[in-house]
């Protein structure tokens, strides 16, 4: 399990947010090299739209996000924190685990060109 560096390279590129096990994508995070991830797409209870952005720091295998940036206020709002333990990660998921609320979620990788949402919020 890489941490620290390693996890912040593992990370790097696009994400799958999904309910069917990467079948289709309801929303989409693209981390980058300078500590920053784009979020974006639509939310499945609401139908809402958003952008984010938020940066991000890895302690270890834990990475913590504090939003930048945010179309939709009520879901993200800027300033907010939270951490994720990665529990696994390779070329095609991550797997880990929102120590706020104990949820565990799985992401799937994909294209960064697949991403059809970039962009900077805020």
């Amino acid at each position: 399990m890489p941490q620290d560096a390693a996890l912040i390279r593992a990370l790097e590129g696009s994400w799958c947010v999904s309910d069917d096990v990467g079948k289709t994508c309801w929303g989409y995070d693209t981390f980058l090299a300078d500590g920053t991830v784009q979020s974006c797409g639509i939310i499945p209870e609401t139908k809402k739209s958003f952008r984010a952005k938020a940066s991000f720091k890895v302690i270890g295998a834990t990475a913590c996000y504090e939003v930048t940036g945010s179309d939709d206020l009520t879901s993200f709002p800027v300033g907010s924190k939270f951490c994720a333990k990665v529990l696994a990660i390779d070329d095609k998921s991550q797997r880990y685990k929102h120590l706020d609320t104990g949820e565990t979620l799985t992401t799937y990788r994909v294209p960064t060109s697949r991403v059809n949402c970039l962009g900077d919020a805020g």
